[in-house]
């Protein structure tokens, strides 16, 4: 008999498990379970972990494997604490994952969750940088694509970003909340397009920082997308910023992308070199040069890919370098221009990339 007062020992630990999952997900989609595991027992709960075990056609997104452990550590009564696992499937059909509660190697519950994979309906995808340096900028372009032969009705679409990630300008039409951007898409015929377009101040170093696409609508399911950008933290003496005018342009139009070379230093630099790599969809057309406000007449190489500036004798602390260089788009996709610079005092190159998208 136990005494009175006492907790029933089979009841000391007494764990709930609640599993959050859309009802469908598109092929190729990312579906989010959002786990909650909570002790509603009268005792310390020690050594907790979820297990989820999820079969093919399910897949952990750039993992291999069909098993993660998440250890929950130790829960007091009364405390719960929650987790998210995103999972996709390369086929339609209903596909289960099973969830397990543990307190070492001990069961405690257990529950079963299915998510109805149906054929992609809309086509999204996240265009941007991977890495920047403090105090830059990040420019991102959304694209979704109606890839069905019926009108989607409806869309909802929604960025989130990190607090690392100060949103600077968007397209227009959208609503701003905290940590989210969202835009009221209303239709998309079949095979129509839009693209979403925002750029961030990157403040203060962060090694991912989480930028993310969420859509919905009337008659395709909730789908999402993300990327991580890692914001690298200022070294060295030389800061490098790259930005296009026009961004996303049509095969045959020409835009302009601007390379700006700071002197952080308190000292002048010396032979400041600024290398372009163009990729094969540009077509380079010409440049110009400018320290500070006044027009400099620094010679360029162009070599069919890589476009090279003649060193510049001395940067100044206070008189930014200014590049500006056209080119001509020669044929639809996402292409990615790359600027180094170096100086005599910082040989190894800072790197930096931006990503221009070119529609047909």
């Amino acid at each position: 008999m136990i005494a009175p007062g006492r907790p029933d020992p089979k009841k000391a630990v007494d764990l709930q498990l609640e599993v959050e999952a859309p009802r469908q997900a598109q092929v190729g989609g990312l579906a989010t379970y959002r786990i909650t595991v909570r002790n509603d027992g009268p005792q310390v709960a020690e050594d907790v972990a979820i297990e989820v075990e999820f079969p093919p056609p399910l897949a952990l997104p750039g993992r291999h494997g069909s098993r993660v452990r998440q250890s929950l550590g130790r829960l007091l009564p009364g405390e719960q604490k929650r987790v998210a696992l995103t999972l996709t499937s390369s086929r339609p059909g209903a596909a289960a994952c099973q969830f397990r509660v543990l307190t070492g190697l001990t069961e405690r519950v257990w529950k079963s969750v299915s998510v109805d994979f149906v054929d992609r309906r809309l086509g999204l995808k996240i265009v941007g940088p991977a890495q920047r340096t403090a105090g830059s900028r990040a420019e991102f372009l959304f694209k979704l694509q109606n890839v069905s032969t019926i009108e989607l009705q409806g869309l909802l679409a929604e960025v989130t970003y990190d607090a690392a990630l100060q949103p600077r300008e968007a397209s227009s039409g959208v609503i701003q909340g905290s940590g989210r951007l969202t835009w009221k898409l209303g239709r998309l015929a079949p095979q129509e397009g839009v693209q979403l377009q925002v750029e961030f101040a990157c403040p203060f170093p962060a090694e991912n920082a989480r930028v993310g696409l969420t859509v919905s609508g009337n008659n395709v399911p909730r789908d999402e997308q993300e990327t991580y950008l890692q914001i690298a933290p200022l070294t060295g003496l030389l800061h490098l910023h790259v930005s296009d005018q026009e961004d996303p342009i049509r095969v045959g139009e020409t835009t302009e992308f601007v390379v700006t070379v700071l002197n952080r230093g308190l000292q002048p630099l010396r032979q400041v070199t600024v290398t372009m790599v163009i990729p094969p969809g540009l077509q380079f057309t010409s440049a110009s040069s400018r320290l500070g406000r006044q027009p400099l007449a620094l010679r360029h190489d162009w070599d069919g890919s890589k476009l090279t500036f003649s060193p510049q004798t001395v940067l100044p602390p206070d008189r930014p370098l200014t590049l500006r260089i056209r080119v001509r788009a020669l044929r639809s996709g996402d292409t990615t221009l790359a600027a180094q610079v170096t100086c005599a005092t910082q040989p190894d190159p800072l790197t930096v990339e931006e990503t221009l998208t070119i529609n047909p």
